[in-house]
């Protein structure tokens, strides 16, 4: 018998493969599209990424990158507010249809402006105040427990 593999040869290019995959990955591709792009099936990039590590990682990677790239432009988008074009169809009575353009403005909103300062600046925008309490003269606080104390020894 051959030792010759059974089936047709790969399409795996190594270099090659891993930078097409990273490119189309950072584009926003899922795996149903990569499969399309190199003519195999989705269960081939899987396989793909059992077998060869770098091409595993450079796809989780891009497709990390991608998403996270999608999620801070959407928070910034928010938080700024921006404009946008709405069509509106209306169908009359008698089925003639008329399309109406409108030019719509979204307002920043509060809460996303609120998201994204705290978390891009910490120093200046944190929703945390440390307040430090001491004694007279910046000493610590020191308690006597146990014994009254006369209302004008609280006076300092």
């Amino acid at each position: 018998m051959s030792d010759a593999p059974v089936g047709r040869p790969t399409l795996y290019e190594g270099k090659k493969t891993c930078r097409i995959a990273e490119h189309l990955c950072l584009l926003g591709a899922k795996e149903d599209q990569l499969a399309k792009a190199f003519n195999v099936s989705p269960d081939t990039i899987r396989e793909w990424k059992v077998k060869h590590e770098k091409f595993s990682a450079i796809v989780r990677e891009a497709k990390f990158k991608y998403d996270n790239e999608k999620v801070i432009d959407a928070c910034l988008k928010s938080a700024l507010g921006y404009e946008y074009v709405e069509k509106k169809i209306t169908i009359g009575s008698d089925g003639s249809s008329e399309e109406t353009t409108l030019e719509r403005h979204q307002p920043p909103n509060p809460t996303s402006l609120q998201f994204w300062l705290s978390n891009r600046n910490r120093t200046l925008w944190q929703n945390k105040q440390e307040v430090e309490h001491t004694g007279p003269n910046g000493d610590p606080i020191t308690f006597v427990l146990g014994e009254k104390v006369k209302p004008d020894a609280t006076k300092v």
